[in-house]
């Protein structure tokens, strides 16, 4: 074989082989390729997902929170509307209490206030702490009644004796033993303060449906 044709066949052999491995790298790259591409892909929708996962979870937040202070608002607001209810019908009720100490039916409802009294102390001897109206126009025979009335449920010997210090409410009667210590609160405020916590009872149910 010539000189000539062995270069030139080398020369090809050589060529064909550069060939060869130019193409396999170029498969190998492409294939690379689309393995960084896939990857890149697959991270970008990861991404995206967390992303738009991320933004669902803050409208979720900021949903729950509205709906929590909304929530306060509301019983807070129920809350005062119960309250001015409430402080409505007893400003109402107290003045027609303080009213009504003034009429005929008050010292008849007086009697019975202090004879109720007297019972849940038991009797014996007694002081009665009246407002300055009433201490001026009870009568002695009205607390030798009275005392008669207690004795008799009772079975305690009774004596009532009015108190020199005026009570500074409305009307009705602060009872106790000669001596202090025990006592029984039988004013009209006191008795309206102890019907309003019913009734506060009684309207925060309703208002719950319960």
């Amino acid at each position: 074989m010539p000189l000539s044709s062995g270069s030139e066949a080398i020369r090809r052999r050589i060529l064909e082989d550069a060939k060869s491995q130019a193409e396999a790298i170029l498969s190998e790259a492409s294939s690379k390729a689309g393995e960084l591409v896939g990857v890149a892909r697959e991270n970008a929708e990861k991404t995206r997902r967390a992303r738009i996962e991320e933004r669902e979870a803050l409208v979720k937040e900021k949903m729950e929170r509205q709906m929590a202070e909304a929530n306060v608002e509301y019983h807070r607001r129920l809350e005062k509307k119960r309250t001015e209810a409430i402080d409505g019908v007893f400003e109402e009720a107290a003045a027609q209490l303080n009213a009504f100490t003034a009429e005929k039916g008050y010292s008849a409802f007086l009697f019975r206030l202090i004879v109720e009294s007297g019972v849940k102390l038991g009797g014996g001897e007694l002081l009665l702490q009246v407002n300055r109206r009433d201490r001026d126009s009870i009568q002695a025979a009205t607390l030798r009644k009275a005392a008669n009335a207690i004795e008799e449920r009772v079975k305690q010997k009774t004596t009532l004796e009015p108190s020199d210090d005026a009570g500074n409410f409305s009307g009705g009667v602060i009872a106790s033993k000669m001596g202090g210590g025990i006592f029984v609160n039988n004013t009209l405020e006191e008795r309206l303060k102890s019907v309003r916590q019913e009734l506060t009872k009684e309207v925060e149910a309703m208002l719950h449906g319960e």
